[in-house]
């Protein structure tokens, strides 16, 4: 890289400040980011590195047994769909955890079938892929019974782990399981446990966003590297590059801006040379040939 002259001149100066406008903007985008990971951290941990084990001991002291009774059971409207999401309030955590890899044991499947209603905007009731069939199994883990919701094509299997999320008991599950009889005055978890691979909450979502603005920093690292190791390829120097050697079109530019007197230039007040135009942009020096005057001593002289 050669030596830049003029290094108290304008364009050098224009060039410093936009490399610090550069700083800032990074480190905006590196405190988003930060902060965005930060309070989706348990989301986006559970994407990228999957269920964790349950702490038993904590499971059995934290959470409450209900009885399965028919005072205990809602009013059932004869709908059997259940919804395909969960959220933090109606689910077990343990700090940062929500999906565990847990064994049943006297695992045996109840005769329950239920809907699964894929919601959203483009949800079509004639599309088979927007209902989804999920059984219903009883188990025990710890202790304690459980309630345990899988898709048909899963089995159950006692001592065998299985990754799922401890959400909230439905009043639809609640009415069947004491309708049902066989389960009448037995106490269960109050959570259910359901193994059908569930968004919590928004975790898709934080990951993509995630992944956007990792990008986006590091693009903005890059960026700034380069315009620290060679501060020729800032946007000022660069666009200024089409009209010749660099060099000398520069100390061409800053021996008109000092001709001219011109001590400030602002995006409202631009300094105007014989050759050039110089105002101030959002992030950078706008410098252009100044055709208009050209064009203008052109024609004077043709006159002359």
């Amino acid at each position: 890289m050669k030596n830049i002259p003029f290094k108290d001149g304008f364009i050098y100066n224009a060039m410093k400040r936009h490399r610090i406008k550069h700083i800032i903007r990074t480190a905006l985008v590196f405190a988003i980011l930060f902060l965005y990971v930060f309070f989706n951290r348990a989301y986006i941990g559970n994407v990228l590195f999957g269920s964790s084990q349950l702490d038993s001991e904590r499971f059995v002291n934290e959470v409450s047994k209900i009885e399965i009774n028919k005072e205990l059971a809602a009013k059932s409207d004869g709908s059997h769909i259940i919804r395909s999401y969960a959220v933090k309030s109606g689910s077990y955590w343990q700090d940062q955890k929500y999906e565990f890899d847990v064994s049943f044991t006297d695992v045996y499947k109840l005769p329950i079938t239920y809907t699964t209603r894929n919601t959203g905007t483009n949800y079509d009731e004639t599309d088979s892929k927007a209902m989804l069939s999920a059984n219903l199994y009883r188990g025990t883990t710890e202790g304690i019974n459980v309630l345990v919701l899988a898709y048909p094509h899963q089995e159950i299997k006692d001592g065998e782990a299985i990754s799922g999320i401890f959400t909230e008991m439905s009043n639809i599950i609640r009415t069947d399981a004491a309708l049902l009889g066989s389960l009448e005055g037995e106490s269960f978890c109050e959570f259910i446990f359901d193994t059908r691979g569930l968004e919590m909450g928004s975790e898709k979502f934080d990951i993509t966003l995630s992944g956007a603005l990792l990008l986006f920093l590091i693009y903005l690292l890059i960026k700034m590297a380069i315009y620290f190791i060679n501060p020729y390829l800032t946007p000022t120097y660069k666009s200024l590059a089409h009209y010749g050697d660099l060099e000398t079109v520069v100390r061409d530019i800053e021996n008109q801006l000092t001709i001219a007197g011109v001590d400030k230039i602002t995006r409202k007040k631009p300094a105007v040379t014989d050759d050039w135009i110089v105002s101030q942009d959002s992030f950078k020096l706008k410098i252009v040939k100044n055709h208009a005057k050209a064009q203008d001593s052109s024609r004077y002289g043709s006159r002359l």
